[in-house]
């Protein structure tokens, strides 16, 4: 099986880290979010009360702190997780309007009631030593996936490049994403 991890590298540029798993025959949408989840708790946050909600939401306590997409086919996958570091709450209200449908944990909070943020989140705890800067949080989810796989470090143009050619998904161009400011 194959993933990705997305982080900031030494030059300040995002680089993806291609990674291999151990096949499994339990692959499925809920099995990859169980193994996320206990990855990300052991090598990103073992400082928070980090968990899967609901089988498909990252969370501390009652707050989700990250949103993922998956594609799984036959012999590999691709997991996606976005986690919210240094949030501008006003830009985010802007932007994002209060889902229609709603988890029934979230309550009809607010964004800034039910998401939470990473490196606030962090700065709250006793160890004061973690660096919750964008780059300290990348580096350190770069450094646990360099643990855990065999990792090679590649671009983010390679790796858009790697998701254009996989025969098994479609893909957006990158341009239509947005991405090329990255």
């Amino acid at each position: 099986e194959t993933g990705e991890v997305q982080g900031r590298g030494a030059n300040g540029r995002v680089e993806s880290v291609r990674s291999g798993v151990a096949g499994t025959p339990r692959m499925g949408p809920r099995f990859l979010m169980e193994m996320t989840a206990k990855w990300y708790k052991q090598h990103f946050l073992p400082e928070l009360d980090f968990h899967l909600r609901d089988g498909q939401d990252y969370a501390v306590g009652d707050l989700k702190v990250g949103g993922n997409a998956q594609s799984i086919n036959t012999g590999r996958f691709c997991h996606h997780t976005s986690f919210p570091i240094n949030i501008d709450w006003q830009a985010l209200n802007k932007t994002l309007k209060q889902p229609a449908k709603q988890p029934e944990w979230r309550k009809h909070r607010t964004h800034k009631e039910f998401i939470g943020d990473i490196s606030a989140l962090l700065r709250q705890t006793s160890w004061q030593t973690v660096d919750t800067s964008v780059e300290g949080l990348a580096a350190r989810l770069v450094s646990g996936a360099k643990e855990s796989f065999m990792c090679e470090e590649i671009s983010t143009e390679q790796a858009w490049q790697d998701l254009k050619d996989c025969k098994y998904r479609q893909v957006s161009i990158q341009e239509e994403v947005g991405l090329d400011s990255i």
